[in-house]
């Protein structure tokens, strides 16, 4: 097939290129590489044509995955008890061209696997769980189109079928309430990383910041809510917003807040014991992957621009860009 005057594979390798660099880069790899002469223009233009067939693609794919039976039917095969997947949801910002920085909500699904590693102060082996075989999708908008693409990429991953799984995420209530519309017998998982980051701003805001008083409040809490005891931090600070007013008093109901509405979320010692990872580094790594590719100096996107990169990129992160571009090369319309 023809495009342009370049193969078929000529601009596979020019819309792949594009979904890890810059248009200009892409154009000087395939030079310097490929001994191929097609400038940034030329790959920007086969990256408007695939990667819109692409996101027609995505569109027929979710119109089937969310139609009849629905989604509260939706097991397929047999349910695996052997196996443990998780996912993670998160958002960062993309300059976009006359409407500023706006969120991308970004997921990733993954298997959980058990690998041997020192324990940070013992020093003894332990079991801890890692993510692996990470998948990825992102989506420059609301959560309601956003809940449809993880529910495809759910599908595709076939997470539905797996009988343990868990979510594991900041506490943003958009989250929460995504992983209770499509998968509602998930384990929620606040980060730990997340968590210690309200504990660190409750201790600003009693001992300032950087003080050995805040450290020192900081380490004897950490060890509790580590141990699950969320609703007893929640209520020590609800007692100490007592003892204080203004700014300061509001940060520490806040942080009470905080610790009492996501309790379940935060057995770390559990979670941990049972093979789950309390960590949120395999989505916050993603969202930084896409980041490299979209936010880099100087860039700004058109909407139709950011939402045909973003569906290039996840398929070339989650490696699945080759599945995808046979299927747009069989497809009738092309």
């Amino acid at each position: 097939m023809i495009d342009g005057g370049w193969s078929s594979e000529v601009v596979r390798l020019a819309v792949w290129l594009s979904g890890q660099v810059s248009f200009e880069q892409a154009a000087e790899i395939l030079r310097q590489v490929g001994r191929v002469e097609m400038s940034a223009s030329s790959i920007w233009r086969r990256v408007e044509k695939w990667g819109t067939a692409w996101l027609e693609q995505e569109a027929r794919e979710r119109v089937r995955a969310n139609a009849v039976p629905s989604r509260e039917h939706p097991q397929s095969g047999e349910t695996k008890h052997n196996q443990r997947m998780g996912f993670g949801l998160d958002g960062w910002m993309v300059n976009i061209r006359q409407e500023g920085w706006k969120e991308v909500k970004s997921a990733t699904i993954y298997e959980v696997e058990l690998h041997e590693v020192a324990d940070d102060k013992t020093g003894d082996v332990v079991e801890r769980a890692t993510a692996t075989a990470q998948s990825y999708i992102a989506h420059l908008g609301g959560p309601e189109l956003f809940g449809e693409k993880l529910w495809v990429e759910g599908q595709r991953r076939q997470l539905h079928t797996v009988y343990e799984k868990a979510c594991v995420s900041d506490a943003a209530q958009w989250i929460w309430g995504l992983c209770q519309d499509y998968f509602p017998e998930s384990e929620q998982i606040v980060d730990w990383f997340h968590a210690l980051q309200h504990l660190h701003s409750a201790s600003v805001a009693l001992y300032g910041e950087a003080t050995d008083k805040a450290q020192k409040w900081i380490d004897t809490h950490k060890t509790s809510l580590f141990q699950g005891h969320a609703d007893g931090l929640a209520k020590h600070l609800d007692k100490l917003a007592l003892q204080h007013s203004g700014e300061r008093a509001r940060t520490l109901k806040d942080e009470a807040t905080f610790f009492r509405n996501n309790q379940r979320r935060m057995n770390y010692l559990e979670f941990r014991e049972q093979g789950w990872p309390i960590g949120s580094g395999s989505i916050e790594c993603g969202c930084k992957q896409f980041q490299s590719r979209m936010t880099g100096p100087g860039m700004r996107w058109s909407r139709p621009g950011a939402e045909r990169m973003l569906a290039i990129r996840a398929a070339v992160l989650s490696i699945r860009f080759e599945h995808g571009w046979l299927s747009l090369q069989n497809s009738p319309a092309f």
